[in-house]
């Protein structure tokens, strides 16, 4: 920086300004990036220094290259409104920091264990430590004393003299812990003193062959406490600092809103995208899964979702620069990774079908076999449709290859969705990323119509968008046509209704008059059509005694939603609750006990809101819950051609995984500033009113992480459309 522009920052009123919104902006960032992404404590204090002062220097540098061009612009509206900005920004940085998750930024834990006895015991050399659930195995740091043999990968203590196991190691952790421990028994019985953070706990172990005979000893840990005064002062400061940093973001995003916007309507519509945007941004990046946890500070995977997630998508844009006519190549190639990496899937992870999957599957075996007295109580279009398909080939591979299908269907309807709206770059990244998403390639072993029923949406919109743009109520029918089908097939699609009903009216302006109403009957028969149509198709399968009790499941899922004690999920009280009651009864009571639920408690329901748009909306690691944890045989002995143990591929898929949605999220979050309200309006209003309606749905029914699979292509037309905004002249060098 020369002597002159010191002088200009030193004197210049603007320039200070600007300093000091980078200085601000920088050390938040710093610091919500060092809470959520590291764990800090690992590196020793020269490092941690060396790592503070080089990543807030780089911080300082982006944030302000990027401010000191748009001074002028940034300034003027903060001289003319800095009130409604204030208050605007204090309001959506309240609503963010409300409804989204507070766990507390991943700490430092100290484990310190002594293990003592003077009697025949054996003891593994592995200590679990659980978290929500979640076990992390500690395989080192063990020091032994005293005379014990090893085994079997066991240790026997045999001698007179006092054997003792002593273990201090390091946990990242945000919630209280506990222990477990895998004692052996002997052909004796065993007593062992265990100390654990100070805490003493006497344990007598039986002999083998006793009827309680159990090697694993559980203790409760101590509340989470850190390990030092640094650590319980950052988590202390925490909360404050990430509201201060959401107002921030807020506050610079609505001066640049309103620099760069010339009408009212344009601008509450780019500022209702910055919020919704954020808010999922900011919701699933707080998310703190067990499986991140235990590999957060393996930043490998950080790298390698940033070369696949950014990287590679700017090679595209740039090969499409040079040769504009190769995008139909570039959909074929995407097709094939696409399709590559979800059979590569199903052949390296071999997923057992358990839980509604595995219930959609031996219903299905059964219609197909013909054996009678089967029932069934959700689900059952698509499980009599499976059961013709089974009829064909009765093995879950075939469906598998049908979820490979309807992927390829999602990858072809984005390309197409931002081909007809000049924003065909745009459709090609999306499809790109949609393909490469690990939580989409994991769902595809699965018995399950998520896939389908979201493929079918995407279609539908594809249609919608051809009636947007040309106005002729035949596409309005075919995408009503189509989203009949998937209600069908998955009946809690009608929660995206808004999208095909609601968005001509907006686009459009459709005024209430006789003759417009008409037109929108069209549709409404065509919805009716394609639903009617795939029922019918299903009935067609059927099997002796078959009992269909679907009046229970329609009230179920509303009942779970709103069940505060149980954060909205699914749990045995609810479903006991529901089959308790006469079939012809449960709906009225169902909904009698939601509205008292609602009515008593309607603070502790707002509350519990946050836990469950993270359930749903933040956490993309489900797929490696149910394809890694639920195999159909011992995952000790699981056989990949990988050269990792199951629970590593595990952790890192999951990991992969959220990163992977991370990314694409900040991606997306940046579309408010380049959004062009003339080319982009139809487009991005499909995709926000898709997500508003998943957003106000799940605020009431039950969540499941799976249940974001219809709103993830949609996320990614954002980042593809993120991506199309780059100038040509980043991607091509002119000589």
């Amino acid at each position: 920086m020369s002597v002159s522009t010191i002088k200009k920052i030193q004197f210049t009123k603007k320039n200070l300004v600007t300093l000091l919104i980078a200085a601000i902006s920088s050390a938040l960032l710093l610091f919500l990036i060092l809470s959520i992404f590291l764990p800090f404590a690992v590196y020793t204090k020269p490092l941690k220094l060396l790592v503070s002062i080089f990543g807030y220097l780089t911080f300082f540098f982006l944030v302000y290259s990027f401010l000191k061009p748009r001074e002028t612009l940034l300034l003027r509206p903060l001289v003319d409104h800095w009130r409604q900005h204030v208050l605007l920004s204090l309001l959506a940085a309240a609503l963010v920091f409300y409804f989204t998750t507070s766990f507390l930024p991943l700490h430092p834990v100290n484990v310190d264990m002594t293990i003592t006895t003077n009697t025949p015991l054996g003891f593994m050399t592995a200590i679990a430590v659980q978290e929500n659930g979640v076990t992390q195995r500690i395989d080192e740091g063990y020091e032994f004393s005293g005379e014990w043999n090893s085994s079997d990968g066991v240790l026997v203590h045999q001698g007179s003299q006092m054997g003792v196991i002593k273990l201090q190691s390091t946990v990242f952790t945000v919630s209280p812990l506990s222990y477990s421990i895998f004692f052996v028994p002997q052909s004796q019985p065993g007593q062992a003193s265990v100390s654990i953070n100070g805490l003493v706990h006497d344990v007598e172990i039986p002999a083998a062959g006793e009827a309680d005979a159990s090697g694993r000893v559980d203790f409760q840990g101590n509340q989470v406490q850190s390990s030092s005064k640094f650590w319980q002062v950052w988590i202390a400061a925490y909360p404050f600092l990430r509201f201060t940093a959401l107002f921030v973001y807020f506050f610079m995003a609505s001066l640049m809103l309103r620099s760069h916007t010339t009408t009212a309507n344009g601008l509450w519509y780019r500022y209702l995208l910055l919020l919704l945007l954020t808010f999922l941004f900011h919701n699933a990046i707080l998310f703190q899964d067990g499986f991140v946890n235990v590999q957060a500070h393996r930043l490998t995977w950080a790298l390698i979702g940033c070369i696949f997630v950014i990287l590679f998508p700017l090679l595209i844009l740039r090969a499409l620069q040079k040769n504009p006519k190769s995008k139909a190549l570039f959909i074929v190639l995407i097709l094939i990774l696409g399709a590559g990496l979800r059979l590569y899937w199903i052949m390296m992870v071999p997923t057992a079908q358990i839980s509604d999957f595995g219930d959609f599957h031996r219903w299905a075996l059964q219609l197909a076999s013909g054996t009678p007295g089967l029932y069934m109580d959700r689900h059952v279009t698509f499980t009599r449709l499976v059961g013709l398909i089974y009829k064909l080939m009765p093995n879950h591979v075939v469906m598998e290859m049908i979820n490979i299908l309807a992927s390829s269907v999602i990858i072809l309807c984005l390309w197409l969705i931002g081909k007809n709206t000049n924003n065909e770059k745009a459709g090609i990244v999306a499809g790109y990323l949609y393909a490469i998403f690990p939580s989409q390639i994991g769902m595809t072993s699965l018995v399950c119509n998520d896939i389908i029923a979201a493929s079918l949406l995407l279609a539908s919109c594809l249609f919608l968008v051809h009636y947007l743009n040309k106005d002729k109520v035949i596409f309005w029918v075919l995408a009503a046509f189509i989203f009949g089908c998937g209600i069908a097939i998955r009946s809690s699609l009608f929660i995206y209704s808004p999208v095909l009903f609601g968005v001509p009216f907006v686009k459009h302006k459709i005024q209430l008059n006789w003759r417009q109403i008409l037109s929108v009957i069209f549709p409404i028969l065509g919805l009716i059509a394609g639903y009617l149509f795939i029922n019918t198709l299903a009935q067609s399968i059927s099997v002796a005694d078959m009992r269909i009790d679907e009046k229970r499941t329609v009230i179920w899922p509303l009942m779970v939603g709103t069940n505060v004690e149980m954060l909205g999920r699914e749990n045995p009280s609810d479903t006991g609750l529901v089959y308790s009651w006469p079939e012809d009864e449960a709906f009225s009571n169902g909904l009698k006990l939601v509205a008292e639920r609602l009515v008593d408690h309607p603070l502790h329901f707002l509350d519990v809101l946050k836990d469950k748009y993270a359930f749903i909306f933040a956490n993309t690691t489900f797929t490696a819950d149910v394809a890694f944890l639920n195999e159909a045989y011992d995952p000790a002995t699981f056989k990949t051609n990988w050269p990792y143990e199951t629970a590593e591929i595990q952790k890192a898929f999951a990991l992969l995984s959220q990163y992977t949605y991370w990314l694409i999220l900040a991606l997306a979050s940046v579309f408010f500033y380049h959004y062009d309200e003339g080319k982009d309006h139809a487009l991005s209003l499909v995709c926000l009113v898709i997500i508003l309606s998943s957003i106000a749905a799940y605020t009431f029914f039950e969540v499941q992480p799976r249940y974001q699979v219809p709103i993830i292509p949609f996320i990614t037309i954002f980042a593809g459309l993120t991506f199309s905004k780059l100038k040509n002249k980043a991607l091509v060098r002119k000589p």
